[in-house]
């Protein structure tokens, strides 16, 4: 294998290991203190459960910025602008109608079953 692409596996092993790494740590312990589930009917708007989503949305963005600094990159072009060019543009309309569209199949079916 070449140097570039032991580079490439690095990083992503470290990226992976900052995004996830601190949801499986918090979820355990965020149980015990709820008591419970974190999602239920009876806490689904507790702030654990906040502070749990929260968590969740924050760590790829940390996780990115931390795996250019351990693997000395740099914050020059951290890749997390948008892109319009070369057709990229799809990709992003895509990015937020699909998950809309499971989201409306989701609430039709719940209402027909």
């Amino acid at each position: 294998m070449n140097t570039e692409k032991k580079l490439i596996i690095k990083r992503l092993v470290i990226f992976c290991a900052l995004a996830f790494a601190p949801m499986i740590i918090a979820t355990p312990i965020l149980c015990q203190i709820v008591g419970g589930p974190l999602f239920s009917e009876e806490n689904a708007v507790s702030p654990v459960t906040a502070f749990y989503a929260m968590l969740g949305m924050c760590t790829p963005m940390l996780a990115n910025f931390l795996t250019r600094i351990i693997t000395k990159e740099g914050l020059d072009d951290p890749y997390l602008s948008l892109s319009f060019r070369n057709g990229k543009g799809k990709y992003y309309l895509l990015s937020v109608l699909v998950p809309l569209a499971y989201s409306l199949v989701s609430a039709v079916l719940m209402v027909l079953i």
